[in-house]
């Protein structure tokens, strides 16, 4: 019976036409591949090197090297893939020192775990035969070792000079990456690795910690690279309080598809604009001008446009961009920039506050409608208070995000925001009167204030997301933060039950235009404070209120994350509310 489920050809037949077991074989054929086929695949140095790979993603760093060695000496089709994977990534410079013959350790008698690297001899060409055949295997360099201790400061400095003399430019002649995170820990002469780095094939580079000393090296690396005219750099990063000549030496790039710089002086502003319009295929830019806010402050409580662009600027592929710091420098830098971007898609503003940032709301409050006015294809804006949480967040600032009409993802996350006396109490409401386009809203503020004193925050519950569904019509994804003993709080319940009421006759009743709204995910935004909330026991019998009231103020809803936000609430409170919206969902009315 087994063997009339296969296919005539495959079928054995013992006795009949004197064909016994060919079956059997062409099966056994079909089930196992051939010699030649699995040598073919062996042979293959690229599959390989994804199996060796694979194999070694998960081990720890001494087994997988033991692994890759072992396997590297199997066999010669072994060699080189598995040879390429263990050199593809140091972590230090050691393990190409250690194949120059004359390379050797010497015992610091300050300090035992500490001891010097240098060569017995002179470095001659013949000493770099070995290293030449593994340093064209690497791929990524990073300028720290495993346990974060910067070996290279205990390397001999003639050996960075002889290197540098005797492999200019070809020491790693296939490297991809590069990462130095520590540079202001170097002393001056160990700076002079960055002179052995440049490649024409790298593609990535992350330079962190640049002080003043380490600014010198770090330019003339950045010169040499560009010196090489090499097409493949597209991502750059450098951080650090000491930045300026790096962007004289970015202009002369062209290249680079991703930047991220820390911008030391607002004046730095004009050198900036000039190394954007010349990299003409630039998408992102991210910028730390947190250090620039003290320098030249009279110029950025002045009109931001004063910093006028060359002529030539222009930003056609610029999509992105991303900065943290103060209100003046964050002002001054974006309206310099979003006039000359007309393809803007996504803006991340991550404001530092202090006791002198009120008179630069209005200048936030000006970039923010120049950038509706400019950038008409932007899609998604975030605005962050990343620092001093005692500070209010003036809320008049974000007026003109009312009837923003190409947004669709929209992020407000503010620890404390301060009203005036004569705003509304109603926040959810004003200004965000008309979003009509947004389809992902983010939204969380922990304290509301005005005229210096908090406010009850029972304006935020869960009898705000009606406003919020006639607001944003579109809306699908919404997460925000709600006290979570709002969320049970017996006052604001009752009133929903008595809301409750008429809603129940409405969706009975519906009215022929009526649309149901469409939002799909709905979850709660936990406090960022660092207290430990007190547990919430709420009756049971309220969440069946809750899950009735959320169903019938979003038909569509499929799914609701209690997890992040009501951490201090009954997680059987919780689970019911989910249950029922998962499983015993009314349907809309047709």
């Amino acid at each position: 019976m087994a063997s009339s489920s296969l296919p005539p050809a495959l079928t054995e037949d013992t006795g009949r036409n004197g064909n016994d077991g060919v079956a059997s074989r062409q099966i056994n054929t079909l089930a196992q591949p051939s010699s030649s086929s699995r040598s073919a695949v062996f042979r293959n140095p690229d599959i390989m090197e994804m199996v060796f790979n694979a194999l070694s993603d998960h081990a720890k760093p001494a087994a997988k090297s033991q692994n890759l060695l072992h396997a590297a000496l199997t066999s010669k089709e072994f060699l080189n893939p598995a040879m390429n994977v263990l050199w593809r990534s140091l972590t230090s410079l050691l393990p190409i020192l250690n194949l120059i013959p004359s390379f050797e350790i010497i015992a610091n008698e300050r300090d035992a775990n500490r001891p010097y690297y240098t060569t017995s001899s002179h470095i001659i060409e013949d000493d770099l035969t070995r290293v030449d055949v593994y340093s064209r295997r690497v791929r990524h360099l990073t300028l720290l070792n495993q346990s974060g201790e910067n070996e290279h400061q205990r390397i001999a400095s003639h050996i960075y000079f002889s290197l540098h003399e005797l492999r200019r430019f070809r020491l790693f002649p296939a490297l991809k990456s590069f990462t130095a995170p520590t540079l202001d820990q170097l002393l001056p002469d160990d700076l002079q690795v960055l002179l052995l780095v440049p490649s024409p094939t790298l593609s990535t580079v992350s330079l962190s910690g640049i002080d003043r000393i380490s600014e010198v090296y770090v330019t003339t690396f950045l010169n040499q690279l560009c010196g090489l005219n090499s097409k493949s750099l597209m991502n750059l990063t450098l951080w650090g309080k000491q930045t300026t000549n790096c962007l004289l030496v970015l202009q002369k790039s062209k290249t680079l598809s991703q930047l991220s710089l820390c911008l030391n002086d607002i004046q730095d502003i004009g050198n900036l604009l000039v190394a954007v319009s010349r990299n003409a295929g630039l998408v992102q830019l991210a910028l730390d001008c947190r250090s620039a806010k003290d320098s030249h402050s009279k110029l950025a409580l002045k009109k931001p446009a004063i910093i006028a662009p060359p002529n030539t600027f222009v930003a056609e592929r610029l999509e992105r961009i991303r900065t943290i710091g103060y209100m003046q420098s964050i002002s001054a830098i974006v309206d310099a920039i979003i006039k000359y971007a007309p393809n803007m898609v996504s803006l991340i503003l991550e404001i530092c506050l202090d006791d002198s940032s009120s008179p630069h709301f209005a200048a936030l409050k000006q970039c923010l409608k120049g950038v509706k006015k400019n950038a008409a294809s932007l899609v998604f804006l975030t605005i962050v208070n990343v620092h001093h949480p005692m500070y209010a967040f003036n809320w008049s600032t974000l007026e003109c995000i009312d009837n923003w009409t190409s947004l669709r993802h929209l992020k407000v996350l503010i620890p404390v925001v301060g009203l005036e006396s004569d705003e509304s109490i109603d926040p959810l409401v004003w200004p965000f009167a008309s979003l009509n386009s947004l389809e992902a809203l983010t939204f969380q503020v922990d304290i509301w204030e005005q005229n210096g004193s908090k406010l009850p925050d029972t304006n935020v519950t869960v009898l705000t997301l009606p406003q919020i569904a006639r607001c944003c019509p579109q809306l699908k994804y919404l997460r925000i933060y709600i006290p979570p003993k709002l969320l049970a709080d017996d006052g604001v319940l009752d009133k929903m039950e008595r809301e409750l009421e008429d809603m129940r006759a409405a969706h009975q009743n519906p009215s022929p235009i009526f649309v149901p709204h469409g939002l799909k995910k709905l979850s709660f935004l936990g406090s960022r404070s660092s207290k430990v909330p007190k547990a919430i026991t709420p009756n049971i019998s309220r969440a069946v209120g809750v899950a009735e009231y959320l169903s019938l103020v979003f038909p569509n809803l499929t799914k609701v994350n209690f997890k992040a936000g009501a951490l201090e609430l009954d997680k059987d409170w919780t689970d019911t509310i989910t249950t029922i919206l998962t499983r015993f969902k009314p349907r809309p009315s047709t």
